[in-house]
């Protein structure tokens, strides 16, 4: 791609968003990328949490309850679709993920490729008092990078929007909401009841 990754409008936009930290440093998480590799960071996060947009650091508000628990949920079904497959690894819950030398995001859910580290299938849940970095700014950041796969995950409506990469960025595949499932070839023993994935914790 061409050009700047983040262009300073839409740092603009995302300064609106997020409340910059204090000192506006990296917090040790920048790191140089090689070769344009997309290289995860791996860190156990709880509370806030920030993520880097071209060299600022911004302070993401905490998950509440029910986002935690939709991110639980999938997380384990994905490991449990991992069990005979190596050629992927499944992150840690909002691992640091290097975009470019000072950008990194951290997806709620983030697939990479075992062999060479790139991330190639990332999933937001949306939590209604912090959606727009989710739904707007760091959805342009994976369709810049043109991410195989992008998953929306959405409570406020308890429906899950799948994206495809393609030639021409990414492309909504279909809306899964209710009796649906949610499933991907490239897991071949993936199944994720969409009903179930939303179930409020009082009815389990």
């Amino acid at each position: 791609m061409a050009g700047e990754l983040w262009p300073k409008a839409r740092r603009k936009t995302w300064r609106e968003i997020n409340a910059r930290t204090r000192d506006g440093s990296c917090a040790g998480f920048c790191s140089r990328n090689r070769k344009n590799a997309i290289q995860p960071i791996y860190r156990t996060l709880s509370e806030p949490y920030e993520e880097i947009v071209e060299g600022e650091t911004y302070l993401r508000l905490p998950p509440g309850a029910r986002h935690e628990l939709i991110c639980s949920r999938l997380h384990d079904l994905i490991a449990a679709s991992l069990a005979d497959i190596s050629s992927s690894r499944l992150l840690p819950r909002r691992s640091g993920v290097q975009i470019s030398s000072g950008t990194l995001v951290r997806p709620d859910i983030a697939l990479v490729t075992a062999a060479t580290g790139k991330i190639w299938l990332a999933a937001e849940v949306i939590s209604s008092d912090d959606h727009r970095a989710d739904t707007v700014m760091k959805k342009q950041i994976y369709e810049e990078l043109n991410i195989p796969r992008l998953w929306m995950i959405d409570p406020r409506y308890d429906n899950v929007e799948i994206y495809h990469g393609s030639q021409y960025g990414l492309t909504l595949k279909g809306i899964l909401a209710g009796r649906e499932t949610l499933t991907e070839h490239l897991l071949p023993t993936l199944k994720v009841s969409i009903a179930e994935l939303f179930v409020e914790q009082t009815q389990e």
